[in-house]
């Protein structure tokens, strides 16, 4: 089993015993590192829609193809909040995966709001950014680690120089004696 799917029973299990606002930030930051996903697009809405937050489930079901009535009036919804600017949908739902690797529909729709963006405020909103990812993140030991060596030869090279400054001060001291 992957960390995926690792990842995702926890989050069901997080919604099951009432974390549900637990269970959303995982599931937006699994969104930012999954954006081709549509099954975690369609399990951030279905939480929100539950919640009740349905103009947030409309923000995550925009992209996700789907018939059912409800999704598509709630998706409808969240444009009406939105007044329908193509801008604010893409400043939304901050796509930074690679739409070709999305269904059909997706990649259309994703197209025709960037166009529609253009058209109207010639800006195209991109978040082509990686998240942020905490496993890339260098541990405390690691940053005492390279401070530490740092460190040591910062000090080895000053003490380095303080006695070479000693001999040849000494060096002079006795050629002008004798």
């Amino acid at each position: 089993m992957n960390t995926l799917e690792n990842k995702l029973i926890k989050i069901s299990e997080d919604i099951e015993l009432g974390r549900k606002q637990r269970a959303a930030d995982k599931l937006r930051k699994l969104v930012q590192r999954h954006p081709e996903n549509m099954d975690i697009w369609f399990m951030t809405g279905e939480l929100y829609y539950n919640a009740g937050f349905l103009d947030m489930a409309g923000r995550y079901w925009l992209i996700y193809p789907s018939v059912e009535s409800y999704i598509v009036d709630t998706v409808e919804g969240y444009k009406r909040s939105v007044n329908h600017s193509a801008t604010q949908m893409l400043r939304d739902i901050k796509f930074r995966g690679d739409a070709e690797k999305l269904p059909l529909y997706s990649k259309r729709l994703l197209t025709e709001l960037e166009r529609e963006a253009y058209r109207t405020t010639g800006f195209v909103p991109r978040y082509t950014g990686i998240p942020y990812t905490p496993e890339k993140k260098m541990s405390l030991s690691d940053e005492w680690g390279v401070n530490l060596w740092l460190g040591c030869l910062i000090g080895g090279m000053i003490i380095l120089f303080l006695l070479a400054s000693l001999i040849v001060g000494a060096v002079t001291i006795v050629g002008l004696l004798f």
